[in-house]
């Protein structure tokens, strides 16, 4: 049986978070250098700005949600769904 990972953010937090939109630049968290948010693609195959992701070295990561930058914010939950 997997797993698949998940983290979630209140409401509360996302608004507090700072707007940010794809093809912005931020700070990263891990190395400190400068990484653009690039766009997630929706189930049609299309770019969606609803997750932005970021890379940083081989690795992607989460950027932001709904416009707010959540890179380097601890989530309220996080864990992993048992699939399979």
């Amino acid at each position: 049986m997997s797993e698949v990972p998940y983290v979630g953010f209140a409401n509360e937090t996302l608004e507090r978070l700072k707007d940010v939109r794809k093809g912005d630049v931020i700070i990263c968290p891990r190395c400190g250098k400068q990484h653009v948010l690039k766009a997630g693609r929706n189930e049609k195959g299309e770019e969606s700005d609803l997750i932005l992701f970021y890379k940083c070295g081989e690795q992607i990561y989460l950027g932001a949600i709904n416009g707010k930058l959540v890179a380097g914010v601890k989530p309220d939950a996080k864990g992993g769904i048992k699939c399979g």
